[in-house]
């Protein structure tokens, strides 16, 4: 049977990188490819990692090796990731305190809402993907980085009230206070992979 009865619906789709790679061209890969097929009675989006490589004989192209493995289950699921990551962030930025998540031993800001930068006296650009206290370096005579440590290396969550620390205020370190958590978090294994810091201004209190 001819490819394009068998696959008369994804012709128009694959044809091309078969003639590509008849006529000489390189291999085809490609990765997650969305192909709707006919199955179980109607059209089904599907998802596919395949590849197309030349068949050669004394250099000329007698065929089209195919190998391709279905991806659905992957891509709905990274899907479904995607959107609880995204719903988490408006949960996050929409919290009536301070939240920001810090990854790994350097604690990497990889999440921080709008309390939070008003609180540190930044701009997002000043603090996202970069280490918390090479972003706020007035942290590390401050009692910080111990804190931080010991909610990362023993996970046990640090509390504090009423903390004194030197924060920006219009781009100069102001006297404020502070309550604030950090809190472990875990990775799917159980262990240690970042911080959750959450808190709130309470000087004028």
């Amino acid at each position: 049977m001819l490819g394009k009865e068998a696959w008369e619906e994804i012709w128009s789709a694959i044809a091309p990188l078969l003639q590509q790679v008849m006529k000489g061209g390189p291999a085809v890969w490609s990765e997650d490819q969305l192909i709707p097929i006919y199955r179980n009675g109607c059209m089904e989006d599907v998802y596919w990692t395949f590849s197309y490589s030349p068949i050669r004989e004394d250099k000329a192209v007698l065929g089209v090796l195919v190998t391709c493995v279905e991806t659905t289950a992957k891509v709905i699921a990274l899907n479904k990731l995607a959107e609880s990551e995204r719903q988490l962030n408006l949960v996050i930025d929409q919290a009536p305190v301070a939240v920001a998540i810090l990854k790994g031993p350097t604690f990497r800001t990889t999440m921080v809402n709008g309390r939070a930068l008003e609180l540190w006296g930044r701009n997002r650009d000043e603090v996202l993907d970069r280490p918390l206290l090479e972003a706020m370096p007035e942290l590390v005579e401050q009692g910080i980085p111990a804190m931080l440590k010991a909610a990362y290396q023993r996970s046990e969550r640090f509390m504090a009230s009423e903390y004194e620390i030197q924060l920006l205020r219009d781009r100069e370190l102001r006297k404020v206070y502070i309550n604030f958590v950090f809190e472990p978090l875990l990775d799917e294994q159980g262990n240690v992979d970042g911080v959750m810091a959450v808190g709130s201004e309470v000087t004028e209190t």
